[in-house]
């Protein structure tokens, strides 16, 4: 039953809810929400599939038909993205960066998923998390203290 969560509706506004810049079939929405909300601290507690009574059954083409990218490339700019993401949300304390910066991280994940088919086989993606000078101790020998 994953992907089907039952949230406290207080708790969903609180982390912001789905995160809307989320693309295509399986860019993982429901894993991104489900991390946000382990990050403060609401514990998962699995559903009995026995409470579902029947399931539309669809193939990958049905679930695809008006997407953009194929499942692979979604998948993997999901994964890019979550995994950035949830790095940045640690860092800064948050359970929600600002829109933009969701924007920008996104769209550096699907631009390196795109190129899924080159011929080194890995996909990768560099996340500039500050720009400022990185300022090094003249203890160590730095006579401007910047580097």
């Amino acid at each position: 039953m994953k992907g089907f969560l039952a949230i406290p509706s207080a708790v969903f506004r609180r982390i912001g809810g789905y995160d809307e810049v989320l693309e295509g079939y399986a860019a993982g929405g429901d894993t991104d929400l489900a991390d946000r909300l382990k990050l403060v601290g609401i514990a998962r507690h699995w559903l009995d599939a026995s409470m579902i009574e029947s399931v539309v059954e669809h193939d990958n083409a049905d679930r695809t038909r008006h997407h953009l990218d194929p499942i692979a490339t979604s998948y993997c700019a999901g994964l890019l993205y979550r995994s950035a993401k949830l790095a940045l949300l640690r860092i800064v304390n948050r359970v929600q960066l600002p829109l933009a910066t969701r924007r920008n991280l996104y769209d550096a994940a699907k631009t390196a998923a795109r190129k899924l088919g080159a011929p080194s086989g890995t996909v990768s993606m560099m996340v500039n998390v500050n720009t400022n000078p990185i300022l090094m101790p003249r203890q160590l020998g730095y006579e401007k203290g910047t580097q």
